[in-house]
């Protein structure tokens, strides 16, 4: 029998599948934001019921919401997405392995293909264009609040706070390992 038991060998309930099916994914523009999204910074699944989580940066990771979930799974089952190798992930105090999510060569072509048309359907040609919220730019955009050279400028600033604050994390636990080092030494000299 192929049970699953914890951490003790009491055997343990299987997880329990989703009640209800994920909802379908019908709108294109949203799928074509995840594709992008899938190829900028990637996706992992992780645990036995797959939950999606999005790469922040090296091995962090974070979850999404759950129609990205739904939209991810979606394209795996008809095939625009493929499922890749264990990785180990970090998740705020957790690691673990995750499985990653490749996006195969027609899959990325098809996006290139598909951001590439007109889209009359578009929500974003029938916003009044704004000015970009950035101090004395004043470049038009029909979406969002920054133009695109803001919106990079002001990614790159949040990722590299992202990655200050995982080195930050990383030589905290290095420091908290050097005292508990030092904390069982000392006791080891008491005792003899």
């Amino acid at each position: 029998m192929n049970a699953e038991t914890d951490l003790f060998g009491n055997p343990v309930a299987p997880l329990q599948p989703h009640k209800e099916p994920r909802p379908p994914v019908n709108d294109m523009e949203f799928v074509e934001r995840v594709l992008s999204e899938a190829t900028a910074a990637g996706f992992v699944l992780i645990g036995i019921r797959e939950d999606v989580y999005r790469r922040v940066t090296g091995d962090v990771v974070e979850k999404v919401s759950v129609d990205v979930d739904a939209c991810v799974h979606q394209l795996i089952e008809t095939k625009w997405f493929e499922i890749g190798g264990s990785h180990q992930v970090r998740y705020d105090r957790y690691t673990g392995p995750a499985r990653s999510v490749l996006v195969p060569r027609k899959t990325k072509q098809a996006l290139y293909h598909w951001q590439s048309l007109h889209k009359p359907w578009s929500t974003e040609s029938r916003t009044p264009a704004r000015s970009c919220h950035a101090s004395g730019c004043g470049v038009q955009v029909s979406s969002g609040d920054f133009c695109d050279r803001h919106a990079t400028e002001r990614l790159n600033r949040m990722q590299a706070e992202r990655r200050r604050t995982a080195e930050v994390d990383r030589l905290a636990n290095k420091i908290n390992a050097n005292l508990r080092a030092g904390d069982r030494n000392k006791r080891q000299n008491r005792r003899r």
